[in-house]
């Protein structure tokens, strides 16, 4: 029977101890994009979670306290649309979201809309009645800015003109720092004027979405042409559009005063809605980085920087050539108003001089290689570098691009674990039968057994880091130290088990050959010290070199990675 589970165990060793390995740990950040990105990346903003102002501390510039109880302009607005769809106040603040696919966002300027009891809702937005586009009263608006129609509606008077759809809400003044009120209003735009103006300027030019249809152009980049009267997009020539990262070409937004200095690479014009103006301009494609090579993508604004909390102004010179090893000019950089890429899935965040498993190496042609994933390949528009604040504490740039997806472990790798335990359980059975039965403790079951219990805590660490959620972890639970202590048991009780096994031969031989040998007892010391002492020395010179080495040099270890 010892002989049948050992040999079981054995034959399980010889099998599993390929799988040996240790977890890998990752920072996962939130992607931090402007509000109006929202539509176009799909977010769903969390309103309830806010980071926005209250006003109810004794330092508050406007206090609530001091909110008007009723509308400034009295009976006149009684029947006026409230922006927040209550008796509250907005104020811009920051929210968390998440798009369809699961990625964490970091929101800025949202208008949240607050109810005196601190509830936190999005700001309604103003429906226009066909092609509008919605604007913001510039000034605090006053009595002189409202009145009524032939109908007896109330209207927001602006230059002259009036408007029915609006809506009003107080806010606080960042100026005045008191409460006052704030207008929005849906200004209509005649198509049919500004196509006329369009042909005399561009004669002959092909247009990008037909007469009396307008180009939607999203902050992310996301264009879709629209029927001028309903507001419901129609198809779109896509020939027009042909340019994009892919080909290091960007499809360049020309507005008015540009277009009779770019008929040589104009494609089409149209009327375009963008970021909430509506303008005469035309499609072009430009070569990145004006056609120099290699080009860099960088995800900010050139003079800013990111830190924990997004991007800020920093006065800081980022030297590009000393990170990429390239001699680069400007003329080899594009910055963005945004740290987006070309990903059809979740981006994320490297920083290659804080991470060993973030290592990057960039080509003369602009590709970026991470040498640590596969040697993954990312290409112009797949990632973007951006400097580092020192309060980040991870180096002096960051990379953000398009990984691979992760593959999903083999059914063969999943069933690994429920091995690994079966083998436990064979051997959890040797050592009983050695402890329940004397008579079998000999010498040679005394190495047998000093094996059986080395490979027994090395699958049942190996099974803990293989499947953490066997005992009721999950992997962000373990931290770098607890990740590399696990990793150096596991190595400490595989190299104790194969050089036991090596005394196991040893000592079978020396039986065969009729050495003479020591006493059993001083033998089996030896041969304890030997059995534990090797794999502990190797562990210690593990650690050495793991704690004494470059980060990031080849030959450490790198536990807990």
């Amino acid at each position: 029977l010892v002989t049948m589970v050992a040999k079981s165990s054995l034959d399980l060793f010889t099998l599993l101890v390929i799988t040996a390995g240790a977890g890998v740990s990752s920072d996962s950040h939130p992607v931090y994009v402007d509000f109006s990105e929202v539509s176009g990346l799909g977010i769903a903003v969390d309103f309830a979670h806010c980071d926005s102002e209250f006003y109810d501390t004794p330092d508050a510039v406007c206090h609530l306290d001091t909110f008007p109880q009723n509308n400034t302009l009295g009976s006149l607005l009684e029947s006026t649309v409230q922006c927040c769809g209550f008796d509250g106040y907005f104020v811009f603040g920051e929210c968390p979201g998440k798009d369809p696919a699961g990625q964490e966002y970091m929101v800025m300027n949202v208008q949240v809309c607050h109810t005196l009891t601190n509830q936190r809702a999005p700001k309604l937005a103003v429906t226009c009645s066909g092609l509008g586009i919605v604007r913001t009263f510039e000034d605090v608006p006053g009595e002189g800015n409202f009145g009524l129609d032939s109908r007896n509606n109330t209207v927001l008077i602006v230059n002259g003109s009036e408007f029915s759809d609006f809506c009003v809400s107080h806010e606080c003044h960042p100026d005045l720092e008191v409460w006052t009120l704030s207008a929005d209003y849906c200004d209509h735009v005649n198509i049919s004027a500004l196509y006329s103006d369009l042909r005399d300027l561009t004669p002959g030019s092909d247009l990008c979405c037909g007469a009396e249809a307008v180009l939607e152009i999203s902050s992310a980049g996301a264009r879709s042409c629209l029927d001028s009267g309903t507001l419901q997009r129609i198809e779109m020539e896509e020939t027009f559009f042909n340019c994009d990262l892919t080909t290091k070409e960007h499809l360049s937004i020309l507005e008015e005063d540009e277009l009779e200095d770019s008929n040589a690479t104009l494609k089409c014009v149209s009327v375009i809605i963008q970021e909430e103006r509506v303008f005469m301009g035309g499609i072009s494609c430009k070569p990145a980085c004006g056609g120099a090579e290699p080009c860099f993508r960088f995800c900010n604004k050139k003079g800013s920087e990111f830190v924990n909390a997004g991007y800020r102004v920093t006065d800081r010179v980022f030297n590009l050539s000393s990170v990429l090893g390239q001699p680069l000019t400007d003329a080899n950089m594009e910055y963005s108003l945004s740290g987006h890429t070309g990903c059809e899935r979740d981006q994320q965040q490297m920083f290659p001089e804080y991470n060993c498993m973030h290592q990057v190496m960039f080509l003369t042609n602009g590709d970026a290689v991470f040498p640590e994933m596969g040697n993954t390949s990312l290409h112009y528009n797949q990632f973007c570098i951006a400097p580092l604040g020192v309060e980040a504490g991870k180096g002096d740039y960051m990379v953000q691009g398009c990984l691979p997806d992760t593959p999903v472990p083999s059914v063969k790798l999943r069933f690994y674990p429920y091995l690994l335990l079966s083998s436990v359980g064979c051997l959890t059975t040797t050592v009983l039968v050695y402890l329940l039965f004397p008579p079998l403790m000999n010498h040679y079951s005394k190495i047998m057994l000093n094996f059986s219990l080395s490979l027994l805590l090395a699958f049942l660490v190996l099974t803990a880091i293989q499947r953490p959620d066997m005992f009721g972890l999950s992997t962000t639970e373990y931290n770098t130290v607890s990740c590399r202590l696990l990793g150096h048991l596991n190595q400490f009780f595989f190299l104790a088990a194969f050089t036991w096994m090596t005394i196991m031969s040893r000592e079978i031989y020396s039986q065969l050959m009729v050495y003479q040998q020591e006493t059993t007892a001083r033998r089996l010391v030896k041969q304890m010290c030997l059995g534990y002492g090797l794999p502990l020395f190797i562990v210690l010179v593990t650690v050495a070199v793991e704690l004494t080495a470059p980060s990031c040099a080849s030959y450490r270890p790198k536990f807990g990675h």
